[in-house]
């Protein structure tokens, strides 16, 4: 059986306006003012789109941060003027967190119960200790704390001259809050501090005495 040549002339048409001009194209000239209502999914981040969404717009759809994708599509197009096919949005799944991680020589702040997902918190190293590594900040993801450990260590203080005639304890390298203790050898007196403290700005807290021979 063959087609009327209008009607295979109607089939061409259609084809055409389905196939060119990108998103637009694949809506029925009639359906092309029609608006669709606004696709409201939860825990999500709209963009690349904004209203009165027309037939052809396409909408990105992505978690909020803290959240993740479980499911569902991150694109969405408005169809012929009121609906937007492709089965069920984007889907994220948000679990809170508990306590912040522990961290050596680390306090943490910014953050308190409940731990949402997207909490952050932010971590500093304590007095006398200073950042070698990891990240100041974790976040609450989906019911864990992601983000590198802080990795803290004990400032250094410049290294200490042995007194002559004397010696002193513990041997170096000295950190925070070591307290170091000197003494002199038989025959010998000190002269000043007996002992002296690293401390946390990196200095000691007195200068290193002296021997001198005892008076006969």
């Amino acid at each position: 059986m063959r087609l009327p040549a209008g009607w295979i002339l109607a089939i061409l048409v259609l084809a055409l306006l389905v196939t060119t001009d990108g998103q637009r194209a694949r809506c029925p000239r009639r359906f092309r003012r029609r608006g669709c209502r606004a696709l409201t999914l939860p825990n999500t981040i709209r963009s690349n789109c904004q209203a009165p969404f027309r037939c052809g717009d396409e909408c990105r759809y992505e978690c909020v941060p803290g959240c993740v994708r479980t499911a569902g599509a991150r694109v969405r197009v408005c169809r012929f003027g009121r609906y937007w096919p492709g089965g069920r949005g984007l889907r994220c799944s948000c679990r809170p967190c508990g306590s912040p991680p522990d961290v050596r020589d680390a306090g943490v702040s910014g953050c308190t119960a409940p731990f949402t997902a997207g909490t952050t918190c932010s971590y500093q190293c304590n007095t006398g200790f200073r950042t070698v590594g990891g990240s100041e900040t974790q976040m609450c993801v989906d019911g864990r704390w992601r983000g590198s450990t802080l990795v803290c260590a004990a400032r250094q203080c410049p290294t200490l001259t042995v007194p002559a005639f004397g010696s002193l304890t513990p041997p170096g390298p000295h950190s925070y809050p070591i307290r170091v203790t000197f003494t002199c050898n038989t025959g010998y007196v000190l002269n000043g501090a007996s002992s002296t403290t690293c401390q946390a700005d990196g200095t000691w807290s007195d200068t290193v005495p002296t021997c001198t021979r005892k008076n006969r």
